[in-house]
């Protein structure tokens, strides 16, 4: 007569091994829901900071475009002098302005943009109009923008930078965990307009 094998199975009907893993995943689960509860704030008081600096350095772009913004009506006054200039490229100008101030801080960077792509034309554009080019009020009044545009493009270069660490920050472990905690920002990127001479009726 042969021995009778003990069985694997418990008396209960559910093989010991099974109980025992699924301890382990119920404790692991709950191990990674208590760390995520923990290591957030942490992850989402660091995303803060990042959107904070990202603030900063608008802050530091801002002032450039406000000065910006100053000397754009008076070059226009200069422009408009000059009839034979397109006053459609003045328009686009002013609407561009309006845009940016009407916009919110998440949408400054492509207003600002719009801003910049309007005002080259007629920077540009002023070459192909001698009288206007040779006009001293106009060559300072651009001298002054080229300085200040200068400065926007070296503060535009901070800001962005802070942007791609917040943006990619929010993308990666662990970080991604509290992405909620602060919006993906914009860039604001140079006009590709500024690279192209536009076409005017003379």
């Amino acid at each position: 007569m042969h021995p009778v094998q003990p069985s694997a199975v418990h008396p209960s009907g559910v093989r010991p091994v099974y109980v025992v893993l699924g301890v382990i995943a119920a404790f692991a689960a709950l191990a990674a829901v208590v760390i995520a509860l923990l290591v957030r704030p942490v992850l989402e008081s660091q995303l803060i900071e990042y959107e904070a600096n990202v603030d900063m350095t608008w802050k530091e772009v801002e002032v450039q475009l406000q000065r910006q913004h100053e000397l754009i009506p008076k070059l226009l006054q200069v422009v408009k002098g000059y009839s034979s200039y397109e006053l459609a490229v003045i328009d686009k100008v002013v609407t561009a302005q309006q845009r940016f101030n009407q916009a919110d801080s998440r949408e400054q960077p492509n207003a600002a943009r719009e801003v910049d792509a309007a005002l080259s034309v007629v920077l540009v554009g002023a070459v192909r109009y001698p009288e206007l080019a040779a006009d001293g009020h106009f060559r300072d009044l651009s001298y002054e923008l080229a300085g200040t545009k200068n400065r926007i493009a070296v503060a535009r270069g901070r800001y962005n930078d802070a942007v791609a660490v917040l943006n990619a920050r929010r993308r990666q472990f662990p970080w991604r965990i509290a992405a909620d905690a602060v919006k993906e920002r914009t860039f604001y990127e140079a006009p590709p307009e500024t690279q192209v001479e536009p076409e005017f009726a003379l």
